[in-house]
This record gives C-alpha cells, structure tokens and sequence, in this order.
C-alpha cells in the first residue's frame, strides 16, 4: 500500500484529483457465472472472493467527476477485463459507434482509419513517433 500512498500524495502536492474506488462489486470466481457480491473499502473482500469491479458508489462517484471534467486520463478498464482486443477504424465508423453508444464495447476507437491500418502492419507513425521521443 505504500507505494499507493505515495502516489496519492504526490498527486494531492500537486493539487490533481487522484480517485480510487470505494466500493466494488465482488466474485467468488473470474466468471460471467460467477456468485456476486458487494464490498467497501472499510469491510474489505471476503477471504475467497475477488473484485470484480467498481461497485454502485464508485460508478456515481465517476460519473459526477467525468460530467465536470475537462481533461481525463483513463487507465484501463474499471473492473477484471478479459478477451479480445477490438478496433474500429475510419471516421465514420467511429461517429457510428459512438452515435448509437457502443465505443464503451471496443478497445480501441479511431477516426484515422489509414494510421489505423498503419499501425496494426507495424509501420511506424510519425505522430507516435514525436510522443515517444518525449
């Protein structure tokens, strides 16, 4: 947990918004059949069940700060996340996933559809290329 802490610390030093769950939804196995339940913080997860995923209090919690934010880093998904990876490429097939919300479904979303491609043969993009130099 120390290397948490000292992470939220330097976040709050430098006065940005470091959120961690509060509540999470629970399993007794890695499974779309598995039992469910709910946790806290403070309770902590039963011994023999897993977190699965943010639970009701955190996903409000999420959803007040997204509406109010400006910029937003997301780092993953909330909760245990398996499969395969799913990309959609092209302007209009983003406008079309997004139209009918379901970019939430794909792992990765983009309106550059020949980058898109670009990237997946390997070949390297020059904007990718001046991120990763810095």
């Amino acid at each position: 947990m120390e290397p948490v802490q000292k992470l939220v610390d330097k976040a709050r030093a430098r006065r940005v918004l470091f959120v961690l769950s509060t509540d999470f939804v629970t399993g007794d196995e890695y499974s779309s059949k598995a039992n469910t339940g709910h946790a806290t913080v403070q309770e902590g997860i039963s011994k023999g069940w897993h977190g699965l995923d943010i639970g009701p209090e955190s996903v409000n919690q999420l959803e007040d700060m997204i509406a109010g934010s400006k910029t937003i880093l997301w780092c993953g998904p909330c909760g245990v996340y398996h499969g395969a990876t799913t990309i959609t490429a092209g302007y209009e097939t983003a406008e079309i996933v997004s139209k009918y919300g379901i970019a939430y479904k794909f792992s990765y979303v983009s309106k550059g559809s020949g980058s898109s491609l670009g990237l997946l043969m390997g070949k390297e993009l020059p904007g990718v290329a001046a991120l990763s130099t810095k």
